[in-house]
C-alpha cells in the first residue's frame, strides 16, 4: 500500500507544476480562474504519473481549490507585475480541516511578457487583512519571514481558522484595535449581519430612527459633551456602521439654536447651552436606553472596564461631567430635571 504523500513530496509536485506551466503559453490566460482550471490540468497528470489518487479540485467558493491529499493549493493569477494580491475571505472554512498545510500557487503573466510562478505557504504570505466586501486576506508573495498577520496577531493559522467565522473577525478587530488611532474604528460588517449596500443621508431616515441615533450617541460618545473638534468623529462612523448614512453637519443635530431655559431644583430657572438642553429633554429615553444596552458595548465605547456592582447611569453622568469640564453636580441637575419633567 502506497503512503501518504509528505510535505517534501507535495513541494516536489508544486515544482514539477511550476516548471509545466512555464513551458506553456501563460499569455494566452486572462483570468484567475482560466489559470486554475489549467494548474488542475497540470496536478492531475502528475498525481496520475506518481500513482497518486486522493485529489480533486475543491469546486467554486471553497478554500483551498485543489486538494491532494492532506494538503492543498490556493490558486492565484494577476496579469500584472505584482505578487501581491487580495485572497479568499477570512470567514471562509476549509472543506476539511485536517489539512497538513495549504500554498499559495501563484501565476503572474506579467505586462513585459514575463511569466512567473511563485509558491509558498499560505500563512507565510499573508501580510494583512483588507475589506472589499468583507475583511479579506491580502497576499504578498515576497513578504519577509516572520512578517505574517498571524505572527502580529499572536496566533498560528492553523489556530485561527478552526475559530468560527464570527470570533475570526473578533479576533482581528481585537489585534487591529490595538493599532489604530483614536477616532478610527471598521466599517467592515460583521458576519452574522445583513444591511443594504446603499449609503444614505441622515435625512432619509425616518424620524424614529433619527431620535433613537441621537439618544445613541449621547450614551456611547459622551466627548459630544466637549468642545473638541473631533468630537463627532466616532459619532459619524458609527452612523456609517449601523445605518449606512452620512451625516454632514452633526452641529444642527445637537448642538445649534443657542441657549435654552430649563426648571431645575427649587424651580430655580437657569440658561443652558443646546446640547445639554438636549441632555435635559431626552433624559428619560437616555435613561431607558441606558438599562438595555450591553454593558459590554458601553465599556468598549467609553474605553473603560466595566464592574457588575457599577452605577452605569452614575458612571455615565461622571463622563459627560469630565468631557464638559463641568462640575458633576451640574449635569445631574439638569438630568435629573429632565427626568421630573412632564
Amino acid at each position: 500500500m502506497r503512503q501518504k504523500i509528505t510535505e517534501k513530496d507535495f513541494i516536489e509536485i508544486l515544482t514539477e507544476a511550476k516548471g509545466r506551466l512555464l513551458k506553456t503559453d501563460l499569455a494566452s490566460i486572462s483570468t484567475g480562474e482560466e489559470f486554475q482550471d489549467r494548474l488542475y490540468e497540470v496536478i492531475e497528470a502528475i498525481c496520475k504519473e506518481r500513482n497518486i489518487q486522493d485529489y480533486e479540485l475543491t469546486g467554486k467558493h471553497s478554500f483551498p481549490d485543489i486538494r491532494i491529499e492532506s494538503f492543498g493549493i490556493e490558486a492565484k493569477f494577476t496579469q500584472g507585475d505584482s505578487w501581491t494580491i487580495n485572497g479568499n475571505s477570512i470567514t471562509e472554512s476549509t472543506k476539511k480541516n485536517d489539512y497538513d498545510r495549504i500554498y499559495v500557487f501563484f501565476g503572474k503573466r506579467g505586462k513585459k511578457g514575463k511569466s512567473e510562478i511563485m509558491f509558498r505557504p499560505h500563512e507565510e504570505c499573508v501580510s494583512d487583512i483588507v475589506v472589499t466586501h468583507s475583511p479579506r486576506y491580502r497576499i504578498c508573495m515576497e513578504l519577509e519571514k516572520g512578517k505574517d498577520v498571524f505572527a502580529k496577531m499572536g496566533e498560528d493559522s492553523a489556530t485561527f481558522n478552526k475559530r468560527s467565522p464570527n470570533e475570526k473577525v473578533e479576533k482581528v478587530k481585537t489585534y487591529y484595535r490595538q493599532t489604530i488611532k483614536k477616532g478610527q474604528e471598521f466599517w467592515w460588517i460583521d458576519a452574522d449581519t445583513g444591511i443594504t449596500p446603499i449609503i444614505r443621508v441622515f435625512s432619509d431616515l425616518d424620524k424614529e430612527a433619527q431620535e433613537s441615533f441621537k439618544i445613541e450617541v449621547m450614551i456611547l460618545f459622551p466627548e459630544v459633551f466637549s468642545s473638541s473638534q473631533h468630537k463627532y468623529d466616532r459619532p459619524n462612523l458609527h452612523l456609517f456602521q449601523k445605518h449606512q448614512a452620512r451625516y454632514s453637519s452633526f452641529r444642527d443635530l445637537l448642538t445649534s439654536g443657542g441657549q435654552k431655559n430649563i426648571k431645575i431644583e427649587n424651580g430655580k430657572t437657569i440658561k443652558v447651552p443646546k446640547i445639554f438642553y438636549q441632555l435635559y429633554s431626552c433624559a428619560k429615553a437616555i435613561r431607558e436606553n441606558l438599562s438595555k444596552l450591553n454593558r459590554n458595548e458601553l465599556a468598549k465605547a467609553w474605553g473603560m472596564e466595566i464592574k457588575d456592582a457599577d452605577d452605569i447611569e452614575e458612571l455615565w453622568l461622571t463622563l459627560v461631567a469630565n468631557e464638559s469640564h463641568k462640575d458633576k453636580t451640574y449635569i445631574s441637575s439638569i438630568y435629573k430635571a429632565g427626568l421630573r419633567a412632564s
